[in-house]
């Protein structure tokens, strides 16, 4: 995917359209950042339908143009100026490439069969999510009887006087700890982290289950065992 416009901008898009391009008239699709379709409308091939096609993505999303950004088959021509004048991020793409991708696609999600899905297709168990985000990333709850603590720039909680290393990738985050007869369960929401064994400063962490065509070495064999 080629940049057309280059943008002075460093933030992300808030808004996505693509340009599905005709010979006779053009098929435009908006959406938000979470992937939800705000609308659709056809564009023909005029000076008039392109300006019309600005205000109505700026009076839709009630954005500014570098806000928007816009995906269209072509690097050039008067719908690409029309909307690099207005000030939308535009971006060029390969039709071929993005042929060949939606065939890869199709062969791996409806086609062929996964050994580790029973030889079924990852569409034979694909179901519509029931809920939708509505891009507010929400921290975990966790029961009353979870201790919680916050994870450190380090990736350390400050746990019965010590610190225990959990992940660096949670810094910032609450994770809760359950007491069990092994020790206190750790997770961050319904994710296992480990254990940390009562009178130890150290989370163990579950070891992995096989998963796919790849068994995990039995412990002993050489292979790392964490």
């Amino acid at each position: 995917m080629t940049t057309v416009q280059p943008t002075a901008s460093t933030e992300e898009p808030a808004w996505f359209v693509g340009f599905d391009w005709g010979s006779e008239k053009h098929r435009v699709a908006l959406f938000d950042r979470t992937g939800n379709l705000i609308g659709r409308r056809d564009v023909a091939h005029s000076a008039t339908a392109y300006a019309e096609l600005g205000d109505w993505l700026l009076r839709t999303t009630q954005a500014s143009p570098a806000e928007i950004a816009v995906a269209i088959e072509t690097t050039h021509g008067p719908v690409v100026d029309a909307l690099i004048d207005r000030g939308f991020r535009v971006y060029a793409i390969n039709p071929k490439q993005l042929d060949r991708f939606r065939a890869f696609q199709r062969l791996y999600n409806d086609e062929r069969p996964h050994q580790a899905l029973g030889d079924a297709t990852p569409a034979d168990h694909y179901q519509v999510s029931l809920r939708r985000w509505d891009g507010v990333l929400r921290e975990p709850d966790y029961p009353l009887d979870h201790e919680v603590r916050r994870v450190r720039s380090n990736g350390e909680i400050k746990w019965r006087g010590a610190l225990v290393y959990v992940n660096c990738a949670l810094a910032g985050e609450p994770v809760g700890l359950a007491e069990s007869a092994a020790g206190w369960a750790v997770s961050f929401g319904p994710v296992a982290l480990g254990v940390i064994a009562h009178g130890d400063d150290r989370l163990r962490k579950p070891k992995s289950a096989s998963c796919g065509l790849v068994d995990n070495p039995p412990a002993g064999s050489g292979g790392n065992d964490s």
